[in-house]
């Protein structure tokens, strides 16, 4: 696995989590929107590695796809974007408390909605 794509790092994360708990459920949810932070590009904008955040977003979603792990866009699904920023996220990075409370009952609503199964050790 090649840690240096968006695809080799999920994989590479995927197979670490699973092989020490092959039972244990896994969730993952992609990036939200956010603003210029140190430099790096925001979603419409390449960061220095060439990725947008919906190329990272997007690559997490095709190798959870191919793996069968449960995966939730959040940029498309928060609202988030460039003409509210500043409403949501409290220095164009981290999540404010309502920007951290949409996010979280998003991802909470989409955690119940997956079927429970097998022994959770």
């Amino acid at each position: 696995m090649n840690a240096t794509t968006i695809y080799g790092s999920v994989k590479l994360v995927i197979n670490r989590i699973l092989t020490l708990k092959p039972n244990i459920r896994i969730v993952f949810f992609t990036p939200f929107n956010r603003g210029v932070y140190n430099g790096e590009g925001n979603g419409f904008a390449p960061n220095t590695n060439g990725l947008t955040i919906k190329n990272v977003a997007d690559g997490i979603q095709d190798c959870c796809k191919y793996l069968g792990i449960p995966s939730y866009d959040l940029l498309s699904n928060t609202g988030i974007n460039s003409y509210n920023l500043d409403t949501h996220l409290s220095d164009k990075l981290h999540p404010n408390v309502y920007g951290g409370n949409r996010i979280g009952k998003l991802m909470g609503n989409f955690i119940n909605t997956l079927p429970v199964f097998g022994t959770i050790t």
